[in-house]
C-alpha cells in the first residue's frame, strides 16, 4: 500500500463539497461547524504503516534516520574547525549560503573519542532538522530509503536510538538528538 494520498479521490471530494455548497446557498454557522467536525475526523488506515528511514553507514555500523527529519544529502567540500566546540562537532560548512554545524555521530554516541583527519574522514553529509535546529551529520556512505514494518525494531535503552533491526540497523532518534542539542545551545536542560 502506498503512503501517498489519492489525489483523484481528494479532488472528487472537493468537487462534491463545492457542488453541495453551491446547491445549498450560504451555509449558516451551525452547518459550517458540523462540516468542520466531520472533516477534522482522522481517517482510519486499514493497514498499519511502517517507519521510513534513510539508511547510511559510519565505519562498519549501519544506521537510519527517520525520513521526516532528513533535509538534504550533500558531499562535504570543506569543514572549518570551531575552537572550544564539543569534540563531536567537527566544524562548520556552508550549504546553499547557510552556515551549518557538522557533527560526527561516532563521537556523539561514544563509539570513538578521536575524529579522523578531515581529509581521510567521511565525505558525505546528511542534513537533519527538527526541534528548531538543522545540523549536518557525517556519513561514510548513504544507501536508500526503506520502510521498516511496525514490529521491526527491538526496544533499546539508549535515548538516542529508537531501536535496532534484526539485521543490525540502528535507527537514530533524530528528534531526541536535535532537542538535546537545541537545549545545549540555548543553555536549558
Amino acid at each position: 500500500m502506498s503512503d501517498a494520498p489519492n489525489f483523484d479521490e481528494l479532488r472528487r471530494l472537493l468537487r462534491d463539497n463545492a457542488d453541495a455548497l453551491a446547491r445549498a446557498g450560504t451555509p449558516d454557522a451551525d452547518q459550517l461547524a458540523a462540516r468542520t467536525r466531520q472533516l477534522a475526523q482522522a481517517v482510519e488506515s486499514p493497514v498499519e504503516v511502517g517507519r521510513r528511514v534513510l539508511t547510511f553507514r559510519l565505519d562498519a555500523e549501519m544506521y537510519g534516520w527517520p525520513v521526516e527529519n532528513v533535509r538534504a544529502i550533500n558531499r562535504i567540500s570543506f569543514l572549518t574547525p570551531v575552537p572550544s566546540a564539543p569534540a563531536y562537532y567537527r566544524g562548520v560548512t556552508s550549504l546553499r549560503g547557510q552556515v551549518l554545524s557538522v557533527m560526527d555521530l561516532r563521537i556523539y554516541l561514544g563509539q570513538t573519542t578521536a575524529a579522523p583527519r578531515v581529509d581521510s574522514g567521511p565525505k558525505l553529509l546528511i542534513v537533519i532538522g527538527g526541534a528548531g535546529l538543522e545540523i549536518g551529520v557525517l556519513a561514510d556512505d548513504v544507501f536508500e530509503v526503506i520502510t521498516l514494518p511496525p514490529d521491526a525494531l527491538t526496544n533499546h535503552d539508549a535515548d538516542l536510538i529508537l531501536g535496532v533491526t534484526a539485521k543490525g540497523l540502528s535507527v537514530v532518534n533524530a528528534k531526541a538528538l536535535l532537542t538535546r542539542e537545541w537545549q545545549r545551545v540555548h543553555g536549558t536542560t
